[in-house]
């Protein structure tokens, strides 16, 4: 636990991946607040556009995108930026569960600020695949 409330949000690179503007925009600020860079998307293609000279050190992954699942984002992203950590955001339990049964990290909705930004400290503190 040490090491993950020693991570320094300041300057991490996150991925915001999520097709409900409202939620994307809340995240984005939350982030910013904490002197995070972040780059948004509403669907999974423009995510991977965004990709380009924005190397993540995590990505937050809406599971259901209007264009791709997040799962599915998830392999195309790991080919882009392998060392991106990766954390699936749903509402669907089942979805998370078998994420999480493979070793992903999952955050279910609705969420609280603090277990946002504790995830996003813990994404970034694992070592890289």
């Amino acid at each position: 636990m040490g090491a993950v409330m020693s991570v320094v949000l300041e300057g991490l690179r996150v991925l915001v991946v999520e097709d409900d503007p409202e939620l994307r925009n809340l995240t984005q600020v939350i982030l910013e607040e904490e002197g995070v860079l972040v780059r948004a998307a509403a669907e999974g293609s423009e995510a991977l556009c965004l990709l380009d000279g924005f190397e993540p050190h995590v990505a937050l992954l809406d599971a259901r995108l209007p264009d791709i699942t997040g799962p599915e984002l998830g392999v195309a992203l790991a080919e882009r930026s392998p060392f991106c950590a990766q954390v699936l955001v749903s509402g669907d339990s089942d979805g998370v569960i078998e994420w999480q049964q493979r070793g992903g990290l999952a955050l279910p909705k609705p969420y609280e600020i603090e277990e946002l930004l504790e995830l996003v400290r813990h994404a970034a503190a694992r070592p890289a695949a």
